[in-house]
């Protein structure tokens, strides 16, 4: 451990300290010669053996092993300076950390070092038996996790920047690991969970703690001894609750408390101050120091041994250093005195009882305790557990204060006292009225208390009110009167029985008993609103009408719906259903320009609620409209009719507006009482093949439009026409024929002809071309009254003209 650190701080505290304890007759009854600097110290309960890490020792090191049942030494030797060390008694291994960051492993049964493992650590070290984990800490290294069947790392987990970790000590009754940070600016007490090492908490510590982290098994409570770096005379050993980690003891030490043992058979608590060459004794329960035992030497650590002495590893500086252990018997202890009555009373007789043990943890009879009485602080003088008032003429408000002494036979414990105040009478609460014999729900109630006091002391008033027998408030002072609200959701409701129990209190003593009052609460009234669905609906909607009906009673609620159409009643109905629903589209229940209202009643089958009331007017219905056209393709000269259909549920004239448009373009309009209207594709801009033809209609009523409707088309290609002609109809046999075509196309697109020569039926020539005259030459092809027939047809490229035919016969003359 290199105990330079030690040797140093404990010459700097030794001046400043001082043992303000008286010692007891504790002290060395035994001392064996170990190596270097011993520092870290294990015992294994199952034989008795003490392992001391000889921190101190560079060549050759090693760890002493003491016998003090047979008075030798021997030692094992480690592969690195050994600075703590631990014993895991059921697994018959002993661990030591050492100073090169490795970790050995010996068996207790022979000695023999089975494993080194590398841990990157060498200071604080603690195994769990359970589990046989041992967690190791390094300072600034990482803290290390062993499984001791395989004797491996299994975890690990970084120090964070600036902290040290030293001490370590385990709580596997609650999966933690404690862990001590040095940081000499920001001390902080590590919390882990023992199975995957996650931060459980960490806690920023008032002062430094180094070596002294210690966990009580039966209580959890984690203790610590620290340092105040600014100097030795403001060190303190703290208690943790271990579930809020919050500080809820601290006794303050001087000098340099370094190691904690725990002795839970005789409720102590063993601190080891290094710089001052001493040890703390404190008791477990108050935390309070029961003695000092002085030492020769600077202490380092220590542990209890099953023998019941307390073992010190002790550094002598150019002394030799030694493993002592120390008889730790100390005086008795008065653990608690109760008196009773507490508080007591003129005229009565109090009784004392006192509890304590031996310096072994053995409860004491009640012969073995002293008691002295003492009024208002006078002297004390001896007497029994009973002590009478009267004796001492006590009166109200006197202090009345018993101090309890416990022996063994041999030492006298330190004296323990309790104290009472002689009460006075009690009040007495005479009378409690309500404000209201009969209130409703949400009704607010007083509660009127009178009191008498034997003694005329100030009273105070505790009204507790109940509903159906179940606590619903609380109230205490000094006022005589107490309000209670029904309002309030479980402060009572129709038939509930509300009660209200009034104590008083002089400030010392409750009044005996209590007075009360009690009532029914009564049926209230309900309530009811209701909305409309719309204010505004027309002639062909469904009004739907939706109530809110509140009852303070939470009692169930029937509605009764009553509709109005200008003043008339045209429908009532009656039921659970909070809403009601009114067709306008039947006939008389609303048009335009009516008004529509409805009246709502609630009734919880016993009272009923003033009406609730809304009203709409009827107003102006849109007409609805539509349009088609026809034809539904039309060509370029044809004429496009649009027809509406539209229908008005006010039955008002309508009237119609067409707008025709050609690719978006207005070309027409037109208004008025007729539900048709046409454009003519034939004038030139109203549409050619391919254009979009759109009419739109909006029909009005007078007072509103409706929707614009629409109908859409597109002109489709218009087939061209053709006509023939021949240039002869009376050709000879030597004749030439010409054929004359003539073609026409809507939408003058360019034609091509087709011309097909027939003799007697049989085609003889096909000719296409846009050339609008075809020749066919009869000589050496025809006799004399043959058949010549030409057809022609026509093409825009898309469409084909129904063909043109014409026929003559051949004569030779």
């Amino acid at each position: 451990m290199r105990r330079i650190f030690i040797v140093v701080f404990a010459a700097t505290l030794f001046a400043a300290s001082a043992i303000t304890q008286k010692a007891q007759a504790n002290g060395i009854v035994a001392t064996w010669p170990v190596g270097h600097q011993p520092f870290g110290i294990a015992i294994d309960p199952s034989d008795g053996r003490v392992f001391v890490a000889n921190s101190g020792t560079t060549v050759n090191p090693t760890v002493s092993v003491v016998n003090p049942a047979a008075g030798t030494v021997a030692s094992l030797a480690t592969s690195g300076t050994s600075d703590l060390v631990a014993v895991d008694s059921a697994a018959r291994r002993l661990y030591s950390s050492n100073a090169n960051s490795t970790l050995d492993v010996f068996d207790l049964a022979n000695g023999a070092r089975i494993a080194t493992v590398a841990v990157g650590a060498g200071l604080g070290v603690a195994v769990d038996p359970a589990t046989r984990r041992v967690y190791v800490a390094g300072g600034t290294g990482p803290f290390a996790v062993v499984d001791g069947v395989t004797n491996s790392v299994v975890a690990t987990r970084s120090v964070p920047s600036g902290q040290v970790w030293f001490a370590v000590a385990l709580d596997p009754g609650m999966h933690r690991v404690y862990v001590s940070n040095i940081d000499q600016t920001k001390p902080t007490l590590e919390v882990l969970d023992d199975r995957d090492l996650s931060l459980v908490s960490e806690l920023p510590m008032p002062k430094v703690i180094r070596w002294g982290v210690a966990v009580d098994a039966s209580r959890h409570s984690i203790y610590l001894a620290a340092t105040d770096p600014a100097g030795s005379s403001n060190s303190s050993f703290y208690v943790l609750d271990p579930s809020s980690f919050a500080i809820t003891q601290t006794t303050a030490l001087t000098g340099f408390p370094f190691g904690i043992a725990q002795s839970p058979l005789t409720h102590r608590i063993y601190v080891t101050d290094a710089a001052a060459n001493r040890v703390y004794e404190l008791d477990d329960t108050t935390f309070a120091i029961t003695s000092t035992t002085p030492l020769p030497w600077g202490p380092s650590l220590a542990a209890m041994h099953p023998d019941g002495r307390l073992y010190v590893a002790g550094y002598q500086g150019t002394g030799a250093d030694v493993l002592a252990a120390l008889a730790v018997a100390s005086a008795p202890v008065v653990d608690s005195v109760t008196l009773s009555p507490d508080p007591p009373r003129v005229h009565d007789t109090l009784h004392a009882f006192a509890q304590g043990h031996d310096s072994q943890g053995y409860t004491m009879n009640q012969s073995a305790f002293r008691f002295e009485w003492s009024r208002n602080g006078g002297p004390f003088f001896p007497g029994m557990q009973d002590f009478s008032l009267d004796s001492a003429g006590a009166r109200r408000g006197d202090t009345i204060t018993v101090r309890v002494t416990l022996t063994d036979g041999g030492q006298v414990s330190a004296p323990k006292s309790a104290s009472v105040v002689v009460a006075d009478s009690a009040p007495i609460v005479t009378s409690v009225v309500l404000s209201d014999p009969s209130p409703t729900t949400n009704e607010i109630l007083t509660a009127t208390a009178a009191a008498t006091d034997a003694d005329n002391d100030p009273v105070t008033f505790a009204f507790t009110w109940k509903v159906n027998n179940v606590v619903r408030r609380t109230v205490s002072g000094p006022s005589r009167t107490d309000t209670f609200d029904l309002g309030v959701a479980g402060n009572g409701d129709r038939g509930d029985t509300v009660t209200v129990d009034v104590s008083a209190s002089d400030g010392t003593l409750q009044s005996f008993g209590f007075a009360g009052a009690f009532t029914t609460v009564a049926n209230s009234a309900p309530t009811v609103g209701v909305t409309l669905s719309s204010t505004t609906p027309t002639s062909g909607d469904v009004v739907t009408a939706t109530a809110s009906g509140q009852d303070p009673d939470h009692d169930s609620l029937a509605y009764t719906f009553t509709w109005k159409v200008n003043g008339a009643v045209r429908r009532t109905t009656v039921g659970a259903n909070a809403t009601d629903s009114f067709d306008l589209a039947v006939a008389g229940n609303g048009d335009r320009g009516d008004t529509v209202g409805v009246a709502v009643t609630v009734s919880d089958g016993s009272l009923e609620s003033g009406p609730a009331s809304a009203n709409a007017t009827v107003v102006n219905t849109p007409p609805l409209a539509s349009v088609a056209l026809t034809p539904a393709a039309p060509t370029t000269n044809t004429v496009v009719s649009a027809t509406a259909t539209a229908s008005d549920a006010d039955g008002d004239q309508l009237r119609y507006s067409f707008t025709w448009r050609v690719n978006g373009a207005v070309r027409r309009t037109s208004s008025g009482s007729n539900p048709m209207d046409s454009l003519d594709l034939g004038l030139a801009g109203n549409g050619s093949r391919g254009d979009a033809i759109v009419v739109e209609l909006v029909v009005s009523d007078g007072t509103a439009d409706s929707d614009v409707a629409l109908a859409t088309t597109t002109v489709a290609d218009s087939a061209p026409t053709v006509t023939v002609s021949l240039n002869t109809t009376t050709p000879t046999t030597k004749s030439r024929l010409v054929a004359t075509a003539v073609g026409s196309d809507a939408d003058s697109d360019p034609v091509t002809f087709t011309y097909a020569w027939q003799i007697n039926k049989k085609v003889k020539q096909t000719t296409t071309t846009t050339a609008t005259t075809n020749a066919f030459d009869l000589a050496g092809r025809v006799n004399d009254g043959d058949v010549v027939t030409v057809t022609v047809t026509a093409t825009d490229g898309t469409l084909t003209t129904t063909s043109a035919t014409i026929s003559t016969t051949v004569r030779n003359h």
